[in-house]
């Protein structure tokens, strides 16, 4: 047996199987003994040579002893009438090998389970920034078409802004225009009017009202107005009498009383 490892694989049990200080005080007189017997397999000792190396009681002695056997530490057995308990010290370095060999197998299994985790978040990471990558390209595009579309189809610098003002409206009211509903709603604004000052009107009426089309403006019809239509009767019947007295002929019969 080898005494340093015995003793330290003896004190890194402890920390998971704590013992009574008096049971590792009587561990450490055993192994004291039997390096002097030069590690043989078995030993004998008397109770009372134990009680004098420790300084225990005798009952203090047995409950220490128990102690060490439930653990698995010694082996006992009880010597019969007068004679010596005989004590075999059980070997814990191998066993202690045994958990360190358990110990590297979790830390592998746990390295595995990292390493496994590590490549799942890479594909995570890889699935979100292509998906990512898919929807800028996607966006650029639009707005490529989308700047297209309005350079073909306006000139007027304030009729673009306007038509660009319109899509930042749809996409706030979370209805955004797809290049062929723009190009649909360009068509339809050139069937309402060609004016531009009029386009811009009706596009800034849609976003003002949070409209997802183009709609003709309404037209405010003036009503007529009965004394506008009798001074405009007046002044028609002044010319013709004027006209009649150029012409010599004589009209004073035929006044009004204005």
């Amino acid at each position: 047996m080898n005494y340093i490892k015995q003793v330290n694989a003896f004190n890194e049990l402890l920390q998971l199987n704590p013992l009574h200080p008096n049971s590792q005080c009587l561990y450490h007189i055993l192994m004291h003994i039997n390096n002097k017997c030069n590690w043989i397999s078995e030993f004998t000792v008397s109770n009372t040579l134990l009680m004098s190396y420790t300084g225990l009681t005798l009952s203090t002695l047995q409950r220490s002893r128990n102690n060490l056997i439930q653990k698995g530490f010694i082996t006992y057995k009880k010597g019969s009438g007068n004679n010596a308990g005989t004590y075999k010290i059980n070997l814990l370095y191998e066993f202690d090998q045994q958990i360190d060999q358990q110990y590297e197998q979790q830390v592998d299994q746990q390295s595995e389970r990292q390493n496994d985790n590590k490549v799942t978040t890479l594909n995570k990471q890889k699935t979100k920034t292509k998906t990512e990558t898919k929807t800028i390209k996607e966006k650029n595009k639009k707005e490529t078409e989308f700047d297209q579309l309005i350079n073909q189809n306006f000139s007027d610098e304030e009729l673009k802004k306007t038509i660009y003002d319109f899509i930042k409206m749809r996409k706030a009211i979370k209805k955004p225009l797809t290049t062929r509903g723009l190009e649909l709603m360009i068509k339809k604004l050139y069937s309402l009017t060609t004016n531009v000052e009029e386009q811009i009107e009706i596009v800034n009426n849609s976003i003002m009202n949070n409209w997802q089309g183009v709609f003709p403006i309404k037209q405010n019809t003036k009503k007529s107005n009965s004394k506008g239509s009798f001074d405009d009767f007046r002044e028609l019947w002044e010319e013709a009498k004027l006209k009649d007295e150029q012409n010599g002929n004589n009209t004073d019969n035929n006044s009004f009383g204005w």
